[in-house]
């Protein structure tokens, strides 16, 4: 007996059993990524986005390989989240966070050959036990990706008709955008302006709107918010989606002029939030040259 369990023990040894495998060596990512103190930049084969978590918070610039030109506005971001806000039960006061300014803890960064995902969150906004989250999923074999905004009430509280205001695309440079589009209509600058910003220093107005569309829930279709810079021959267009799901009172989409930018948002007021309770809206962004 001694000499067969010493056999066997030899053969074991020999196979290499209980020793951990051979790690294979990471493959390479195709994409860069930087890290800095207040943000991430990605950049992929198609594409390059710039994220920041300081103020603002959102995506700071975003550009098609060889586009001469930025989709986002130098000092107000796309994809952010502008605001949050619900009544209290058993009050009558709304309370409010803006969440564009700065207070999101650093992304957790997770990387494979397929994808970056940064997750930020914000906890205890406005009452203890709620927290706010947003995960971007970048595509790094084409040019688009995802934003999911999550609510969790983690309070005792009840949080009467949630609103979020998140964008869609967001804040662009109208001195460039010269169409405007979402599932129903398109919206160019009036003749013979070249772009927005033309136009909208000419109005003289503080604000105007340019397109709206409010009949989604009604028509259970998706929402579309699209934005196009046109030059030179080359259209670049950034898309954004939204398929309304359960839990939902009212939504609107807006691209709406002002003086020193152009506007595209999404607006959205929610069914009441018991404690326990959560909801989300997942984005979809799509970058086309044509």
């Amino acid at each position: 007996m001694p000499g067969r369990l010493l056999a066997c023990l030899l053969l074991l040894t020999a196979l290499g059993c209980g020793e951990d495998p051979p790690s294979s060596p990471a493959l390479p990512l195709p994409y860069a990524l930087e890290e800095s103190a207040s943000g991430v930049t990605c950049s992929f084969p198609d594409y390059r986005i710039g994220l920041q978590y300081g103020e603002p918070f959102g995506i700071v610039s975003l550009q098609l390989k060889d586009q001469p030109w930025d989709f986002v506005h130098p000092q107000l971001p796309v994809g952010d989240w502008e605001w949050f806000w619900f009544q209290e039960e058993g009050r009558a006061d709304t309370l409010k966070a803006k969440l564009i300014q700065p207070a999101w803890d650093p992304p957790q960064i997770q990387t494979s050959p397929a994808e970056v995902v940064l997750r930020f969150r914000r906890a205890e906004v406005l009452k203890p036990g709620i927290l706010l989250q947003v995960e971007y999923r970048l595509r790094a074999a084409e040019p688009a990706f995802t934003i999911e905004y999550s609510i969790d009430n983690g309070s005792t509280l009840t949080l009467k008709n949630p609103y979020v205001m998140v964008g869609f695309p967001g804040f662009t440079d109208h001195a460039w955008i010269n169409s405007v589009a979402n599932a129903r209509s398109l919206r160019q600058p009036l003749r013979p302006h070249a772009n927005f910003l033309e136009e909208a220093r000419d109005q003289g107005l503080a604000e105007y709107p340019l397109l709206r569309d409010d009949t989604a829930l009604a028509e259970d279709r998706p929402l579309k918010g699209i934005v196009g810079i046109s030059l030179l021959g080359v259209t670049y267009l950034l898309e954004t989606t939204y398929a309304p799901g359960p839990g939902l009172r009212r939504i609107f989409s807006a691209h709406v002029n002002k003086p020193g930018y152009l506007t595209s948002h999404l607006y959205v007021s929610m069914e009441d939030l018991a404690p326990g309770a959560g909801q989300s809206l997942a984005l979809r962004y799509e970058l086309t040259r044509l």
